[in-house]
């Protein structure tokens, strides 16, 4: 056995995938493979010309937005006016019928949500099967407590076992008892 045999790739072995950035990130990544061939052939003038171009390059997916000058509300009615942009090429017609649009669109949306989600009320019974558990269990918790308080030699410890199994008890009949109320509340019951 030498070193040789590890060095041979299994026979069923794949080849590695070319890497594809994230359509969110592939712009950042058109940035870096740019910067790289700027910093890699600053030389050549086709090259920057290239890469200039590129760079100045505005994607047709975003609109270019005129910045917005922030006017305090201090300064003159006359000059918030002109600080204002100018209104867009859609008519208010049109915007406010676009606007509709998609409350409705959104309201539908919902509405089929709605209708595709279970009902709360449909699982009352698992509410009320786990509260009656729970209140088993406190109970046979409770017998427990009591049989470690009457045990004459049990001492500090005894004490202090059937103290918490009394808190831990009482805890999980009223947890039982607050799931049998919720789930009944829920089939309509109470």
């Amino acid at each position: 056995m030498g070193d040789d045999e590890f060095r041979v790739p299994p026979a069923n072995r794949r080849e590695a995938r070319r890497f594809e950035p994230p359509p969110w990130e592939a712009d950042a990544f058109k940035e870096l493979e740019l910067k790289r061939a700027v910093e890699g052939a600053q030389d050549d003038p086709e090259i920057e010309a290239a890469v200039a171009a590129a760079v100045n390059e505005v994607p047709d997916e975003q609109p270019v937005v005129p910045p917005v000058r922030v006017v305090p509300e201090d300064e003159p009615a006359a000059a918030q006016q002109a600080a204002a942009p100018a209104p867009a090429a859609v008519p208010a017609g049109e915007a406010a019928r676009k606007a509709e649009l998609d409350e409705e669109h959104f309201a539908s949306l919902m509405a089929r949500l709605r209708d595709e989600e279970p009902s709360a009320a449909n699982y009352w019974i698992a509410w009320v099967v786990v509260g009656f558990l729970m209140m088993v269990l406190g109970a046979v918790m409770l017998i427990w407590a009591m049989a470690a308080y009457m045990k004459p030699d049990a001492g500090q410890v005894g004490t202090t076992g059937g103290s918490i199994l009394l808190l831990f008890g009482a805890g999980f009949i009223g947890g039982g008892a607050w799931f049998i109320y919720r789930g009944l509340k829920k089939r309509g019951v109470l």
